[in-house]
């Protein structure tokens, strides 16, 4: 047995439109539809997606978007919704826009994702944000400097 080394679909951007394509070529026929291709925006908003499923995720990804669409080319809009997150945006990012949520408030949200991860550890959380344990606490509790907190 003979094993290769190929590095994850996101460190070969230049792999993605050409197996995107090919992928859309071979589900269009399948489909029997005339789909022309990817519009500029489709296209660079698949370059700009992590694709931590590798080529399996884009193909299913393209697979899925050629059964939802009329014809013409792929837009962005056609994209599957898990494909939607840009680049290094995590989906909480994306929610929080979709929410238009204030900078205060994701401060917040952030902070308690982070103090989740860290088992409640308010030292290491505020280690990890890069702010005083006392920071922290003002975010939860309005300005206490108590112990207690989320």
């Amino acid at each position: 047995m003979i094993e290769i080394a190929i590095p994850p679909l996101r460190h070969r951007t230049d792999d993605i439109l050409p197996l995107a394509e090919h992928f859309l070529a071979r589900a269009a026929a399948h489909a029997g539809k005339p789909i022309a291709g990817f519009s500029g925006a489709a296209a660079k908003r698949l370059l700009a997606h992590d694709w931590p499923g590798n080529v399996r995720e884009l193909e299913n990804a393209i697979e899925r978007v050629a059964a939802l669409c009329d014809g013409g080319r792929i837009s962005p809009d056609d994209r599957p919704e898990g494909v939607r997150a840009r680049r290094g945006a995590p989906d909480f990012l994306e929610v929080a826009a979709d929410r238009l949520m204030t900078l205060d408030e994701l401060q917040r949200e952030y902070a308690q994702i982070v103090l989740r991860r860290v088992g409640g550890k308010k030292q290491r959380a505020a280690a990890l944000l890069g702010v005083d344990r006392r920071t922290l606490q003002r975010w939860f509790d309005g300005g206490t400097d108590g112990d207690e907190g989320p």
